[in-house]
């Protein structure tokens, strides 16, 4: 008999961002041969719920938001007091009884983690925690990227300690590349044999080279089909994203027109600042909403100049689901086994804008490195694969403690 599954994270899947993605196709996979709950500790997700998720509202406190921002010197300080608030217990009890009744638990990120996995470990019951990253890591790589130093030193203390904890409690902890079940046994001294390393996936058959769609993308923008197209996908409001973000805007874009002065560039993200979008040139377009694969495909190039980060960037996969040549940093393509040139154009700053003019003016490189992309996706991140790998997980859980 297939195990009965509990998933617990501390967010909706709406709005969706690397994370929740991830959640959302194992999810969806696994629940096609298995029982599977899910519930999240936020607010109602904006009419958005296909997974009947069970959903606990956090408390507002908008002052203690408010006082937080203001210590910090940015919202970043109300966005730690959410996650900080994911352990509050009131959530917790509501989700209680499925939690407890479940043959496995799969705490989804550490911030929702500690109670669950707490009162599984109280119960003698299997969990498993699927760390995304290795936070405290991202966290420390984040630092020299901090408002506010100090405080920001505290936040790092409170990351290592919960995610720590939370890695003892499980039974399993699962990452997304060997680069982080190394980082996890050097940070947190988990032994090797409890670290799985399950990647992330793509939807092959959604992101997918469609030459219809990419004609149609830029019919409706106005952009001629010999117009160079520039691509980057990513939430502003996480760090690493608006790193790169900025990045495109003040470096690449000005070195890249030198060259090729009609060049378009877009930023798919739909939380980008006011301000920041009034700053921007006409030729960096904002796409702000969820569906990012008609501006994926529609594109010539896309883009991972990313500096910090941590797992692995779902976004490469969507790129090279859709046969598209990808410019990417080693940080942004770190822990996929791609091949540099192959099925990645992998540089540092210093010669990041020349790959990109290079490839701009190579059709012919383009599309090898599209076709070379595709199928590395096809072969090694489809959603299938990870959710194989988790099934596999779960039975020998299931089956070790005796159930």
């Amino acid at each position: 008999m297939s195990p009965e599954i509990a998933l617990v994270n501390h967010k909706p899947l709406n709005p969706p961002d690397g994370g929740t993605i991830r959640i959302e196709g194992i999810l969806r996979g696994l629940r096609r041969n298995h029982n599977v709950t899910f519930a999240h500790w936020e607010a109602e997700s904006q009419g958005y719920d296909p997974l009947n998720a069970l959903t606990s509202a956090k408390p507002k406190l908008r002052l203690i938001r408010k006082v937080a921002n203001h210590l910090y010197g940015s919202e970043d300080g109300g966005a730690a007091l959410d996650l900080i608030l994911c352990n509050y217990p009131s959530l917790f009890a509501k989700a209680r009884s499925q939690v407890g009744s479940s043959s496995v638990l799969q705490a989804e990120q550490i911030w929702s983690a500690f109670l669950p996995l707490l009162y599984r470990k109280a119960l003698n019951k299997v969990s498993v925690l699927d760390d995304h990253n290795v936070e405290t890591s991202l966290a420390r790589r984040l630092a020299p990227y901090a408002s506010n130093p100090r405080v920001y030193e505290n936040w790092v203390r409170y990351v290592s300690i919960l995610e720590g904890i939370s890695c003892r409690l499980a039974d399993a902890v699962v990452v997304t590349s060997e680069q982080d079940k190394r980082d996890l046994q050097r940070v947190h001294n988990v032994s090797q044999k409890k670290i799985r390393v399950i990647p992330n996936g793509t939807d092959i058959d959604k992101y997918r080279p469609d030459s219809r769609l990419r004609y149609e993308t830029r019919l409706k923008l106005g952009i001629g089909e010999t117009t160079p197209v520039l691509t980057y996908v990513g939430r502003f409001g996480y760090p690493p994203n608006e790193l790169a973000i900025r990045y495109i805007k003040d470096k690449l874009a000005p070195s890249v027109w030198e060259k090729h002065p009609d060049s378009v560039f877009f930023i798919v993200s739909r939380d980008l600042p006011n301000h920041f979008v009034q700053e921007l040139d006409p030729r960096i377009v904002q796409i702000s909403g969820d569906s990012d694969y008609p501006y994926i495909n529609s594109s010539d190039i896309c883009l991972a100049p990313i500096v910090v980060g941590g797992g692995t960037r779902i976004k490469i996969a969507n790129y090279l689901a859709c046969g598209k040549a990808v410019v990417s940093t080693p940080v942004g393509c770190e822990g996929i086994p791609v091949t540099n040139n192959k099925e990645v154009a992998i540089s540092g700053f210093e010669d990041f804008p020349r790959r990109v003019c290079d490839l701009i003016e190579s059709k012919t490189a383009r599309e090898e490195l599209g076709r070379n992309g595709r199928s590395f996706a096809e072969r090694y991140c489809s959603w299938e694969r990870s959710v194989s790998a988790f099934e596999e997980l779960f039975e020998s859980l299931h089956s070790s403690n005796g159930n």
